[in-house]
């Protein structure tokens, strides 16, 4: 699995907005905050984990980093990820239409105009906000499932988790990893999104 995500940079804020319909046409809108959220991070180039990357968790944090950084100051390949999970026992026995992930960029540095973040579905929910880390990392589909192009702060940006929010509306809880992809050599990009602990733009 991280084989293939050794080339994405993933990031998850929390806002989730779902369409479903009662039938004969009664369709109507419900927003679903993130039950828990928190980023991840390991230094690639650091087998050792000199920095503690790795190992630290980062669940009260008031920002998910998105971050990426590929040998701007020596040999580092720094990975961040974002994790988010969702409750979405009240889905159970209603058709989903449609469901978008939405989440508010605080901050962005970006080395080009913009960036393509992508979302992966997370395979097992057992993860916590107050005790993952890299090491301990939930595993993720490596192909993602939306895409956003992210090109500044100050704004909602939405991913498309239709089909992934609908299949999981049966077992109660669905989780999503989200990143940059890939950079070329001696660059370095990183948003960061609103986490739920924050109480302005907070997950929905």
């Amino acid at each position: 699995m991280m084989g293939n995500f050794k080339s994405y940079l993933l990031v998850l804020g929390a806002s989730l907005l779902v369409l479903f319909s009662l039938g004969q046409s009664n369709i109507k809108s419900r927003v679903i905050e993130a039950s828990e959220d928190t980023y991840i991070v390991t230094d690639l180039a650091d087998t050792e984990n000199l920095q503690g990357f790795s190992t630290n968790n980062y669940g009260s944090l008031e920002f998910l980093k998105t971050w990426y950084a590929f040998e701007v100051a020596g040999q580092e390949r720094i990975l961040s990820v974002d994790l988010v999970k969702f409750n979405i026992k009240e889905l159970e026995g209603v058709e989903v239409e449609s469901a978008f992930l939405q989440l508010f960029a605080s901050r962005a540095d970006l080395t080009e105009l913009a960036r393509l973040i992508d979302v992966h579905l997370i395979r097992e929910n057992t993860w916590s906000e107050a005790t993952v880390s890299y090491d301990t990392r939930p595993p993720w589909n490596p192909t993602p499932i939306s895409t956003a192009v992210v090109y500044g702060a100050g704004g909602w940006y939405s991913w498309n988790v239709s089909s992934s929010v609908a299949s999981a509306a049966r077992t109660g809880q669905v989780s999503f990893a989200v990143g940059i992809r890939n950079l070329p050599a001696n660059s370095e990009a990183q948003v960061a999104f609103v986490s739920r602990a924050s109480k302005d733009k907070a997950p929905r």
